[in-house]
C-alpha cells in the first residue's frame, strides 16, 4: 500500500512538473508573439486616441483596398490594421504611416523594419507631396471638435486619390451626421467625379464602430452618355 502511495506521488509530481514546464514554454511563446501588443497596453492610458480594432474589421479593410495602390495609414494604433495591410498589399506598394505618437511609431518600425515609411506629425497639418490610392484612418472622430473634423475630412479629400476608409462610432452622435454633410458638400463642387459613401456595420468591436468607405467614381458627362455611332 505504501509503495502504491509513493508511485502515485511520483506520477503526480511528474504531471505537475510537466504542467509547470509546458506553461512556462507556452507563456514564453505568447510573450514573444504578442510583446508588441503588451508594450502598447502599457501606454494606452497616455493616449486617449488609441483605438483598438479587432481582426474582423482589419480584414474587412484589407479586402476593400487596391492591393497594388500606395497606402497611407493614419494612426498606427495597436497595429492590427497594419498586419493585414502588409499581407494584402503587393510588395512594391508603398505603405506610409503617420502618427503623432513617436512611441507607437517606434514599435511599428521595430516590427516592420523598412517595409513601411514612418512619418511623425499631426495628420491635419502634415504636408504630403502626393496622393494615395488607399487612405485608411483609425481616428475616432467623435473625440474631436467639429472644426477639427472639418479639417480632417478636407485633408482626406486632398490626399485620397480613390479610396478613403474611416470609422464612425455606432453610438448615435451628431458628429456622424456632420461627416455626411461634409461629404455632400465636397460633391457639390465636383462635376467630374463624386465620392460615394458605403457603410459596413460591425457590432463586435470595443468600442463598437462602423467601417465607412469613401470611393471616388468618375461622373459621366452628357457628351459621354450620347451614342456617337
Amino acid at each position: 500500500m505504501e509503495k502504491i502511495f509513493k508511485i502515485i506521488l511520483i506520477i503526480a509530481g511528474i504531471i505537475f512538473g510537466l504542467v509547470i514546464f509546458t506553461s512556462i514554454i507556452f507563456g514564453m511563446i505568447l510573450y514573444h508573439k504578442y510583446i508588441y501588443l503588451w508594450k502598447i497596453v502599457r501606454r494606452m492610458e497616455n493616449d486617449k486616441y488609441l483605438w483598438p480594432l479587432n481582426k474582423k474589421i482589419s480584414l474587412g479593410i484589407a479586402n476593400n483596398i487596391k492591393s497594388d495602390g500606395n497606402t497611407l495609414l493614419i494612426g498606427v494604433g495597436n497595429c492590427t490594421v497594419l498586419d493585414h495591410l502588409v499581407r494584402k498589399l503587393d510588395s512594391k506598394a508603398n505603405i506610409d504611416i503617420i502618427d503623432s505618437n513617436q512611441y507607437l511609431l517606434d514599435l511599428a518600425k521595430e516590427k516592420y523594419k523598412d517595409r513601411c515609411k514612418y512619418l511623425t506629425g499631426d495628420f491635419m497639418y502634415y504636408k504630403f507631396d502626393k496622393c494615395y490610392e488607399n487612405v485608411i484612418s483609425t481616428l475616432p472622430h467623435k473625440e474631436f471638435p467639429l472644426k477639427e473634423i472639418d479639417l480632417i475630412f478636407n485633408k482626406y479629400f486632398n490626399v485620397g486619390c480613390d479610396n478613403i476608409i474611416y470609422f464612425e462610432s455606432k453610438i448615435p452622435h451628431i458628429k456622424n451626421s456632420y461627416v455626411k454633410m461634409l461629404i455632400e458638400n465636397q460633391n457639390k463642387f465636383n462635376e467630374k467625379y463624386k465620392w460615394y459613401l458605403i457603410v459596413k456595420k460591425n457590432y463586435k468591436n470595443i468600442p463598437p464602430v462602423n467601417i465607412c468607405f469613401l470611393q471616388k467614381r468618375i461622373e459621366k458627362t452628357e457628351d459621354d452618355k450620347v451614342d456617337k455611332t
